[in-house]
């Protein structure tokens, strides 16, 4: 007889900003403001890409640019960028304005260089200019890999929801 597989629940994370942070240049890669002209394509491919692993989803890219810009949580100075020296996006991170990281994506090519905790770092540095006390997120149980860049860049479970 087979088992049946549990679905993956969502699991919601938390750093709590009220201390000093540490940010840690990565070689070779420029973290900065998203500017749409620039890196709204780049950004859209990323996360496609990203997403193709079945544990996200992200529409065409006028319509996902569309939901992002339009959404009442939009600011564009959440949005950051990781490019590497020819000016590639490399890595992007989409928080709203709410405390709350909505997407984190890393090139496959450019994985675990430190590019995804320096995304990270430079959102609760951002949050915590604005007076937060807290960044939340919420990853799939399966992200096995997303979970442990989030566990080491200082966030900590608060609860799972299946």
């Amino acid at each position: 007889m087979k088992t049946k597989q549990a679905s993956p629940t969502i699991v919601r994370m938390r750093k709590f900003i009220d201390h000093e942070l540490t940010a840690l240049p990565v070689a070779g890669v420029n973290i900065g403001r998203f500017d749409e002209a620039r890196h709204r394509l780049q950004a859209h491919l990323l996360l496609h890409s990203a997403y193709s692993n079945g544990l996200g989803y992200v529409p065409d890219v006028d319509p996902w640019w569309k939901g992002v810009s339009s959404d009442e949580e939009f600011d564009p100075a959440l949005l950051t960028v990781a490019e590497n020296e020819s000016g590639e996006v490399i890595g992007f991170l989409h928080a709203w304005d709410s405390g709350f990281v909505k997407d984190v994506a890393v090139a496959a090519s450019a994985r675990r260089r430190g590019i995804g905790t320096a995304l990270l770092n430079d959102i609760f540095h951002a949050f915590k200019r604005r007076g937060a006390s807290r960044v939340d997120l919420k990853v799939m149980s399966t992200n096995y890999a997303a979970i442990a860049l989030y566990k080491a860049a200082g966030m900590s479970v608060v609860n799972e929801v299946g």
